[in-house]
């Protein structure tokens, strides 16, 4: 994050400090790919009848700073020393702020996301899901969950080493993620087992996940070896199939685990004569 502290006086909610003693000097924040020079003269051009025009770095806890300080006074300045010191303590306050920003940002992230691949975890693509079929009920849409599993996958842990197998997770997410559209979800369950979010015409449901299946399959460079990977893909429809969260993944579950039975590398799509159990544990089997 390239943050650019910017004096204007024209909008209060950038305000992030201001001196009383100093009330035409107001302190905020914007982003903004400025060098010093470049900051000062914009700030010039902003108010050419300022008598004051300085910038100063903006620290961070890791040493690379966040970005410049800039700042204007309108009218004579009578303690250019004290002034200096008062916008130290305003870099060093605007840079703790940013700290703490930045470290709940990445708190919030790592309890909402898979360490490994990135993806949702599991908590809160639950969450998500459940915000996505309240607006799909309030639009009369149609949206499918598809519950995927590698096939195979502990063998390649067992020959290649756990390492291996978490890059290989790594790039069957990166290759999800690619086929993905704007709106749409992907999150690891655990293990070798991912959920899939799409938002289309039933028709397509099938179709966009059988690509998905194929893209999957494409050989993976692992240290030098080449594997190919199949995985298979279990598919339950809001509303046919449920109308929570809950009971859609149990459903693609199910699903998934007749995909399975059926020889894996396949696709397979829920009915009402599979056992809905979703306790699925992310240990990969089968």
């Amino acid at each position: 994050v390239r943050c650019v502290a910017v004096v204007t006086g024209q909008n209060a909610d950038d305000v992030i400090i201001s001196a009383p003693s100093l009330p035409s000097l107001v302190i905020g924040l914007r982003q903004a790919p400025l060098s010093p020079a470049r900051l000062e003269a914009a700030l010039a051009a902003l108010a050419p009848e300022s008598e004051a025009i300085f910038s100063m770095d903006i620290p961070s806890a890791d040493g690379t700073g966040h970005g410049i300080l800039g700042f204007m006074v309108d009218g004579e300045v009578s303690d250019d020393r004290g002034l200096r010191e008062f916008l130290a303590t305003a870099a060093g306050m605007a840079g703790i702020a940013i700290d703490r920003r930045i470290a709940d940002e990445r708190i919030r992230y790592l309890a909402e996301h898979d360490a490994l691949t990135g993806l949702a975890n599991r908590a809160f693509l639950e969450r998500q899901l459940e915000q996505m079929l309240d607006q799909a009920s309030s639009h009369s849409r149609k949206v499918a969950v598809g519950f995927l599993d590698l096939d195979q996958f502990k063998p390649v842990n067992d020959t290649l080493g756990h390492a291996a197998g978490d890059r290989l997770l790594q790039q069957v997410a990166g290759r999800i993620l690619l086929l993905l559209d704007e709106g749409e979800l992907a999150g690891r369950m655990g293990g070798d087992e991912f959920i899939l979010v799409l938002k289309a015409d039933e028709g397509d449901f099938c179709s966009r996940l059988d690509e998905i299946r194929r893209r999957i399959s494409e050989p993976v460079e692992l240290g030098g070896t080449s594997l190919e990977v199949t995985c298979s893909i279990g598919v339950a429809c809001f509303p046919r199939h449920g109308r929570s969260a809950g009971e859609l993944l149990a459903a693609a579950d199910a699903a998934m685990y007749e995909a399975k039975a059926k020889g894996r590398n396949s696709i397979c799509i829920y009915s009402v004569e599979m056992p809905r159990d979703f306790a699925s544990d992310g240990s990969g089997q089968p």
